[in-house]
């Protein structure tokens, strides 16, 4: 992708579970992992990835969020789940075991982040 590791993470964080939830919010939640959030978005809307809204929303265009999903559900078809955001694939996880503690981890602070 041509940047770090860190970045990377919260580019696949906002395109499969933040799009369009206050900045502020997203950012307590990315810094809690330890990521450098501020850095990490800036260097984000640097590259036009994402754009925070007049309502200090994080934003980014459908196609740009269809390829983060695209990158994860590639990761998970190699038998690296990293993130879990559709009914389906939560099911299997639950269901079959098939998914490691990371996944769990994310859909857990997505949840959180919608019933904070």
């Amino acid at each position: 992708m041509g940047w770090s590791p860190k970045e990377q993470k919260i580019f696949l964080d906002i395109a499969c579970f933040f799009r369009a939830y206050e900045r502020k919010q997203v950012m307590k939640i990315v810094d809690s992992r330890d990521f450098g959030a501020e850095y990490g978005l800036d260097v984000l809307i640097e590259k036009s990835l994402v754009f925070i809204s007049k309502y200090d929303r994080i934003e980014m265009h459908d196609l740009i969020e269809d390829m983060g999903k695209y990158i994860v559900k590639m990761q998970t078809n190699s038998g690296k789940p990293t993130r879990v955001w559709n009914v389906e694939d939560f099911e299997d996880v639950m269901m079959d075991n098939m998914g490691p503690y990371p996944t769990i981890q994310n859909v857990l602070q997505n949840l959180l982040c919608i019933f904070s």
